[in-house]
């Protein structure tokens, strides 16, 4: 039923803690003179650990975002090397320590990559007014809305406060100072953030799912529509500036449309502009602008209608 009882999870615990050790030992046995472990290669021995781990991990993880985490998970070896030779009871009792800690960080990163988290601070600096290490509720809302959260109903509101009492829990159980004390500091934000953005892209695969049933795209044409959307994102930015946004929460305006269409060499008069903007503000949001599900819409419509001969159009540059 793809879940676990307690005799499977243990037994799969004792399996991976085999290999640990296994893995341990073929190391130790590798680098160790007379049964020592000498302090100069305690350093390459740990990274060889790590490393065979991040293998595995990267092997065995999930599809998406989370599967390549843990190879930007750095940790400053030469702060766990211990002065003296060590026998394998000893590297055992290190490599451990080791492995905690940087499972330890890579739950405050909150599945972030540590140049992601760099920016993250930067935005999350430029609120922080009064340099505390925390936002207050002011600077907290003022910072959702600069990343694209939107909080004006209430259900939204309520939505971000279960939203916020989950990040506190989770770091709270990562052991992450402050996440029980008022405000709001960085690796709460990071734990809200990575929950808020599995959430969109739960309900972004559902939504594409119904979006294909909707516009009689099949998936594969789906994902080519997705390549060609997000160049118009990007293409975008020289434009306006979106800030931090979320890839989950990628909008275009109507400009970007035209662009687009300039590209393959549609040419709009007014009247045509006009009816473009038009079926684009049905799907839109508040903002005018089109989050890919409504760009998919608006493509069906243009193919349906052979809006500006688009379908010759394509036709020949496909040609």
């Amino acid at each position: 039923n793809g879940i676990l009882d307690r005799r499977e999870f243990v037994h799969l615990f004792r399996l991976h803690r085999e290999y640990q050790l296994d893995l341990m030992k073929a190391v130790f046995k590798e680098l160790a003179e007379d049964g020592k472990l000498a302090r100069v290669n305690q350093e390459y021995a740990l990274m060889r650990i790590l490393e065979t781990n991040e293998d595995e991990e990267e092997a065995d993880g999930e599809e998406g975002e989370e599967k390549t985490v843990t190879s930007h998970v750095s940790l400053d070896l030469k702060s766990f090397i211990r002065p003296d030779e060590l026998d394998i009871d000893e590297f055992t009792e290190l490599a451990d320590e080791v492995v905690k800690a940087r499972a330890l960080k890579r739950r405050r990163l909150a599945g972030y990559t540590e140049e992601e988290v760099t920016r993250y601070k930067e935005v999350f600096d430029s609120f922080d007014t009064q340099k505390a290490g925390t936002l207050k509720a002011e600077e907290f809302n003022r910072l959702l809305t600069y990343l694209g959260f939107e909080f004006e109903t209430l259900q939204q509101q309520q939505e971000i406060k279960a939203q916020l009492i989950a990040a506190r829990t989770a770091a709270a159980q990562d052991g992450i100072e402050g996440a029980e004390s008022p405000g709001v500091n960085l690796w709460i934000l990071l734990k809200l953030l990575r929950a808020a953005s599995r959430k969109r892209a739960l309900e972004t695969e559902e939504n594409i799912k119904n979006a294909a049933t909707d516009t009689g795209f099949t998936l594969p044409e789906i994902n080519e529509f997705q390549v060609v959307f997000d160049k118009c994102w990007e293409d975008n930015l020289e434009y306006e500036d979106v800030g931090e946004s979320d890839p989950s929460r990628k909008t275009i305006p109507l400009p970007a449309f035209i662009r687009l269409l300039r590209t393959m060499g549609i040419k709009l008069d007014a009247m045509r502009r006009g009816d473009l903007n038009e079926k684009i503000l049905e799907f839109a949001d508040e903002a005018e602008r089109s989050d890919f599900l409504g760009f998919l819409r608006v493509m069906r419509w243009m193919m349906k209608t052979n809006f500006c001969n688009i379908n010759g159009v394509a036709e020949v540059q496909g040609g």
